[in-house]
């Protein structure tokens, strides 16, 4: 609330709210938390940001990279890498689950235990897109995050040492960019390295629910690859966290009342109803009131789940990114000869 009120003004938060455009900030604040009528702006639109501040300059690296042109192919889902950097219980529960969906879905999935053996895979794959599912953590003398890679700490050194460049990057980790008290974020790394757009963490985040988060992105990535539902990875990326809002809420009631037809056919019209600009303050509302309607304790126990959509943020510029199969569509639509 205090970032809105010192950074929007009465006429800035009028146009935003009404404008249906993506959104880049040059900031090192959560612009996503800003609220507009009391909904959180990363809700009703598409953000991306731009670090203001690091030891680098990230503006440098962005104009550099910016020239360098990049599309997703229709095959994304098979040059996606899935890196497993840990073997704690809560995170290897889900690895039947992976494994088996990489069976189906073509995506690619290594156990790394090491930094070289992360370095290893990344060489062997040559990914397109990277998820990091591991641990995350705070150096407390240099004040930088790291991502644990079995017995090693992957630090910003290590990444730009080695020049990993990968377009599209997810880290599914606790506080990988946190915007306080901390330099050089891992998260800005991979920017500085050159990639498009990286997803990153303000906070830590349940391992459950970034685990799910992640699925939910590559469920969908070959299908909207393949059909050109979305413009750019921007938009998907963005689609797919604030899904996460309305899954947390009715999924769980949803199974529980499993003949209440009523309810799963809200539930699914309110993620349709996400993918619409103007619908979209109506859906979070929406979820509100349903949360509210439930029993204190369902209620409580669902929304530090629900809202953990916030803890997210993209930076670079994941607007620029295409989808190959959107363009060849818009192409064919409106350049016939």
């Amino acid at each position: 609330n205090n970032i809105s009120s010192s950074v929007l003004s009465a006429e800035l938060s009028n146009y935003i709210s009404g404008r249906n455009s993506q959104i880049i900030s040059v900031t090192d604040l959560p612009f996503e938390w800003i609220r507009i009528d009391n909904v959180p702006l990363c809700f009703t639109h598409d953000i991306t940001r731009i670090p203001e501040s690091s030891f680098n300059n990230q503006l440098l690296s962005f104009a550099i990279n910016s020239l360098m042109d990049f599309r997703i192919s229709d095959d994304i889902i098979s040059k996606t890498l899935v890196i497993l950097g840990t073997d704690d219980e809560d995170f290897v529960k889900w690895h039947a689950i992976l494994f088996e969906m990489a069976k189906k879905g073509s995506f690619i999935i290594e156990i790394c235990a090491s930094n070289d053996e992360f370095l290893c895979a990344l060489e062997r794959h040559k990914p397109d897109f990277l998820i990091i599912d591991t641990h995350g953590g705070v150096d407390k003398k240099t004040k930088e995050t790291f991502l644990h890679m079995g017995s090693d700490d992957l630090t910003y050194e290590f990444i730009t040492e080695n020049k990993i460049t990968v377009p599209l990057v997810f880290l599914s980790a606790c506080g990988t960019a946190p915007t306080y008290g901390t330099f050089n974020p891992i998260a800005n790394a991979f920017l500085q390295c050159g990639s498009k757009s990286v997803t990153s963490t303000y906070l830590p985040v349940e391992v459950d629910n970034a685990t799910m988060a992640y699925i939910g992105i590559l469920n969908n990535l070959d299908k909207v690859s393949r059909e050109g539902r979305f413009k750019n990875w921007l938009e998907y990326i963005s689609y797919c966290m604030r899904s996460t809002f309305l899954h947390r809420i009715y999924a769980p009631v949803v199974a529980f009342k499993k003949v209440d037809k009523v309810l799963r056919s809200e539930y699914f019209n309110l993620v349709q109803d996400t993918l619409v600009f103007s619908r979209r303050k109506y859906v979070f509302k929406s979820a509100e009131r349903f949360l509210k309607s439930l029993s204190i304790r369902e209620s409580n126990a669902l929304k530090t789940k629900a809202y953990e959509f916030l803890y997210y943020t993209n930076i670079g510029r994941g607007d620029l990114v295409l989808f190959e199969k959107y363009m060849q569509n818009f192409e064919k639509a409106n350049f016939k000869t």
